[in-house]
């Protein structure tokens, strides 16, 4: 069986294709919303939540769905009897060398926007808009007399979780105080 049929790329199905033109839509919102959020004025735990917390879940989520469509697309030739054991990859083809420089261009600005993205994420959870306003909601009168107080140039969780690098189990700690009733 060395004559194969011609074949399309295993990313040329419905799944890869769905979950393609998801993350790139994503990724337009994640960035749109994440220049919102550098240039606003005002804190907004609500932008923060859904820029920094979930919108690169569906992210993931989404470019994970390629791999699993090019992955069903190879079962699926697999069991009719045509697919090659291992893919043929020349550097010396200038079309390969040209798929593998945008494949790690791609990855190395994936994991650029990750970092930031990580470190704004936790930049946004330190944050006493995020204490404030939308974890504890049901302290509003306690964040409002914060702001009247000489402790509004502390954060709030400069006192209550104390610095990372010295608390190593400050997940932890916020996951059992969020679970805490303050009344």
């Amino acid at each position: 069986m060395d004559s194969f049929p011609k074949q399309e790329n295993y990313f040329q199905n419905w799944i890869s294709v769905i979950g393609g033109i998801l993350s790139v839509f994503l990724f337009a919102v994640l960035l749109f919303l994440f220049v919102l959020d550098f240039w606003a004025k005002e804190t907004n735990p609500y932008l923060g939540a859904i820029t920094y917390l979930i919108l690169p879940g569906f992210l993931v989520t989404s470019l994970i769905i390629i791999p699993l469509g090019a992955w069903r697309e190879r079962k699926r030739r697999f069991k009719r009897g045509y697919v090659r054991r291992f893919p043929q990859i020349d550097f010396n083809n200038p079309i390969h060398q040209k798929w593998a420089f945008t494949t790690i261009g791609v990855c190395t600005l994936f994991l650029l926007f990750t970092m930031v993205g990580t470190y704004r994420a936790y930049e946004f959870t330190e944050s006493t808009a995020f204490c404030g306003r939308l974890c504890h909601q049901v302290m509003q009168p306690e964040y409002v007399a914060y702001h009247n107080s000489p402790h509004a140039r502390v954060a709030c969780a400069e006192c209550h979780i104390g610095p990372v690098l010295s608390n190593l189990f400050c997940l932890d700690k916020k996951i059992f105080e969020a679970d805490q009733d303050p009344h």
